[in-house]
């Protein structure tokens, strides 16, 4: 995990002293080691947080063997060791996973993202044919934000680096600010500064000629189905795919431990942690004075059922008040969600660990939400409401429960499963909205082709591209980097979300519990208390409040 910066045709707008103090913005993400590389066309910078081969002949920009191409990326590449099996190379220089990714690059071109589990932002610039192809994982988890404009092409891990650069303007989008005030993130390629955009996610872009073109080479709705005869071969194809999944994330030359929150999802990945063996497993779980807001019981319990290095870090809520504002001023985009990751990351790294893996992902996959059952109640409705429901929303302001408010006013709209998504999950209405900033900026999440999956993995996908990567992956990304702690998340194998997208609805919730698919695929390896445990969500607090 790192920090990358780049840009091209800088030499008559920015001095190689003036990018480097900018590419320091970023020291935090990678504290290890820094490096710059250059000619005449393009600055390559890189902030690097060790964690495979932490030789220093891994450290970056790396340049080829043939000293054709150049790369600098962040991320981890989990499945490197088969990758470079594949590889015709044999002059290896290093151990680790940067410079299988450059030579796959080299052998097989944009080709050699279809090989690669992990997660990853990375810049390939092709010296010789003064090309630069850059590309981002399939789910989003690694940021890659950039700016095209005066002729250049700047890049970066965070918003802060490139709103440095003199050509860069520093005004709010207001397209993105409508996003943002609906969902509480804007949507891919946006960002709340106009000039900066954000490459989405498994997609990947070539800059040559001052031309910049985008192209996607993985979609969650253009997957080969998964084709299960019986519900039992697809637990045993998801509980398969998920301790594997689990086993690639524990590969590290670096201290790994894990977040265990005695949720279900932190549990299961504790759980295989434990099965995979090699070592004793380190765990910690936050915790607060205040006993109404601690559920540090039950991970206790976990623990000792794993006989884990276990750790309860407390907090508590005044100097959690406190420091807000501090831990605010560190983000690049305003979200609460981020406050406690940030909490959360600084604990977790001043006990020593450097690597985490954490249970997020759990709930879109497998209907953790309640939003999961609202989205298919109003689905159905909403395609029997659509033809009247112009009629009816005129007098959508007399409906106080907001489900029933949100469903008609959706129900005005097409029936595009996207757009009542968007619905159920806005924060504030069309109209309040359109008081707030005079316009309402359209959703579109591309992914047309959701209809052809269960109602359940409809919003599970809608909710991996909506909030799951603008929220919970951003924050959890730059939150944990402001520590140079790396997180990674075993539930977002793009294995186990293609597996998990053709499960029935019927499979996924048994009318009782959340995740009862889940649950039952990993029967018996989990503590009684953690089936039981009460999801909190808003949407719980929504039904039933």
């Amino acid at each position: 995990m790192c920090g990358i910066f780049g840009i091209t045709n800088f030499q008559s707008k920015l001095s190689l002293e003036s990018l480097s103090k900018i590419l320091s913005l970023q020291t935090h993400r990678g504290p290890d080691a820094t490096g710059t590389w250059s000619d005449e066309n393009i600055f390559l910078g890189h902030n690097r947080l060790s964690i495979i081969d932490l030789d220093e002949r891994s450290n970056q920009p790396m340049i080829s063997r043939c000293g054709n191409y150049a790369i600098v990326y962040n991320g981890e590449i989990y499945n490197y060791q088969e990758v470079k099996k594949k590889l015709d190379f044999k002059n290896w220089r290093t151990e680790g996973d940067t410079e299988v990714l450059l030579q796959g690059y080299i052998e097989m071109g944009a080709n050699i993202l279809n090989e690669l589990n992990g997660m990853f932002a990375f810049a390939v610039y092709h010296i010789s044919e003064r090309k630069l192809f850059v590309a981002r994982d399939r789910v989003g988890i690694k940021p890659f934000y950039y700016v095209t404009k005066s002729e250049s092409f700047a890049f970066a891990s965070e918003l802060k680096p490139l709103v440095q650069l003199p050509f860069v303007s520093k005004n709010v989008n207001p397209s993105a600010l409508s996003q943002y005030l609906t969902f509480q993130s804007t949507i891919a390629p946006q960002t709340l500064i106009e000039d900066i955009k954000v490459l989405p996610s498994g997609c990947f872009g070539i800059f040559e000629n001052n031309n910049w073109s985008i192209s996607k080479y993985w979609s969650i709705s253009d997957r080969t189905k998964y084709l299960y005869k019986t519900k039992e071969d697809a637990q045993q194809e998801i509980s398969s795919i998920f301790k594997d999944s689990v086993g690639l994330r524990m590969i590290s030359d670096v201290p790994v431990g894990a977040f265990l929150s005695g949720g279900i999802d932190s549990s299961l990945v504790v759980s295989q942690m434990a099965s995979i063996g090699g070592s004793i497993v380190t765990t910690k779980s936050i915790g607060f004075k205040e006993a109404e807001y601690d559920e540090t019981e039950i991970a206790q319990v976990v623990a000792n059922k794993y006989h884990t290095n276990h750790e309860r870090i407390e907090l508590d809520s005044t100097t959690f008040a406190e420091r807000i504002p501090n831990i605010l001023s560190k983000m690049d985009s305003p979200s609460l969600d981020g406050v406690n990751t940030y909490l959360v990351s600084e604990a977790v790294k001043k006990s020593g660990i450097t690597v985490a893996l954490s249970g997020l992902g759990g709930d879109e996959l497998f209907a953790g939400y309640s939003y999961h059952r609202l989205f298919k109640r109003f689905r159905q409705l909403h395609i029997a409401l659509s033809p009247i429901g112009h009629l009816l929303s005129p007098f959508t302001s007399l409906f106080k429960n907001s489900r029933y408010r949100k469903l008609i006013e959706s129900a005005a709209n097409s029936t595009d499963t996207d757009k009542l998504y968007a619905s159920l999950r806005s924060v504030f209405s069309k109209n309040e909205v359109n008081q707030l900033t005079g316009q309402i900026s359209p959703v579109e999440f591309r992914e047309k082709e959701l209809d052809q999956f269960p109602y359940y993995s409809q919003f599970g996908a809608l909710d991996m591209l909506g909030y799951t990567q603008n929220v919970l992956l951003k924050d959890t990304d730059q939150m944990s980097m402001q520590h140079a702690l790396e997180v990674r998340v075993p539930f977002f194998d793009y294995r186990l979300i293609e597996a998990s997208m053709s499960i029935p609805d019927s499979w996924k919730f048994d009318g009782k519990r959340n995740k009862s698919f889940l649950l039952d695929s990993f029967e018996g390896q989990l503590p009684t208390e953690v089936f039981n445990r009460k999801k909190w969500d808003l949407c719980y607090l929504m039904i039933n409040g």
